[in-house]
């Protein structure tokens, strides 16, 4: 909301669209978007963020988003992206990156992107032009009289929070009122429920696709090969053992987890895909079992027995 993404038509065979040989995909930008400050947006300003995010000494984030391709400008309101090899899955990360006037920053590209005063005063083209942005405390928008979709956004001003925890957030909301909404909380459930008891807000939870999951490392942090440690080539001493690695996943509590953290927030799962739910395998299962942990490393490798219990 707060910087432009990429304003454009679904490509299809009538206005360019994707190339026969599976290398090219042309894209129709919508006509009549204006950046906060009245200037319109436009071809060159995808080319310039491409351009921008591809010059090493930029170092941005959305580096990676232009992998593997370059862009070219066709018209004031067309560009074409060309992958390097055919490429199925064309909508891909590049056209959700979040966009920067050329006009503003073209003079910050490569290393001097770290000076541009507009790093603290964004210019967008979404729905709110930026009043006030204070870095880890608060960013305050107003409407934007040249906001390219009618009859939006619906509210006059939008004021977001930041800093903080996630029980200073969740209060602001639940207890004292002082905000409207507050997302993706990470506060245990229990006292998420003292906090609704107060009357000014209430939880909502809505399934989705992401998971958080715990990840053993199989490689070895405390060995050093090729100057790396934790080196591709290198064994962990424990989870480099299969029964040790069954065991752990016998050890984890999914139930308790929930239960006492997560709540409503996470419901455990034996699967990776969770939602939407016609893909959600009905197969897997998990279990916690001290007992068959036990057995397991019971009749595991006694090297691997050793390493688990002195490691």
């Amino acid at each position: 909301m707060l910087l432009p993404v990429l304003a454009a038509e679904i490509p299809s065979r009538e206005n360019g669209g994707v190339g026969a040989d599976g290398r090219t995909v042309t894209w129709k930008l919508k006509q009549g978007v204006k950046w906060h400050d009245g200037t319109p947006f436009t071809a060159d300003d995808v080319i310039f963020n491409w351009r921008f995010a591809t010059n090493p000494e930029t170092a941005a984030i959305t580096s990676g988003a232009y992998l593997g391709m370059k862009l070219e400008k066709v018209d004031s309101h067309t560009v074409r992206v060309v992958f390097d090899q055919p490429t199925p899955f064309w909508p891909r990360t590049y056209s959700l990156v979040l966009l920067i006037p050329k006009h503003i920053f073209e003079p910050y590209i490569g290393a001097k992107s770290r000076e541009a005063p507009q790093n603290f005063r964004p210019v967008g083209t979404g729905p709110y032009r930026i009043v006030d942005f204070r870095p880890g405390d608060m960013v305050r928008g107003e409407l934007n009289p040249n906001y390219h979709m009618a009859n939006r956004p619906h509210f006059d001003t939008v004021e977001i929070k930041g800093g903080g925890d996630a029980p200073s957030a969740a209060r602001a909301v639940l207890q004292t009122g002082e905000f409207d909404y507050a997302w993706n909380l990470q506060v245990e459930d229990e006292l998420l429920r003292k906090m609704e008891a107060g009357g000014k807000g209430r939880v909502i939870t809505s399934p989705g696709g992401s998971l958080e999951f715990i990840e053993l490392n199989y490689t070895d942090p405390n060995t050093e090969i090729e100057g790396e440690r934790a080196h591709a080539k290198s064994r962990h001493p424990l989870w480099q053992h299969a029964q040790v690695r069954q065991a752990m996943a016998l050890l984890v509590d999914r139930a308790s987890i929930q239960q006492h953290i997560y709540g409503r927030g996470g419901v455990a799962t034996a699967n990776v895909i969770t939602n939407p739910e016609r893909f959600r395998s009905p197969n897997t299962r998990v279990e916690f079992s001290v007992e068959k942990a036990n057995a397991v490393l019971d009749a595991a490798d006694p090297h691997a027995l050793d390493c688990f219990e002195h490691g």
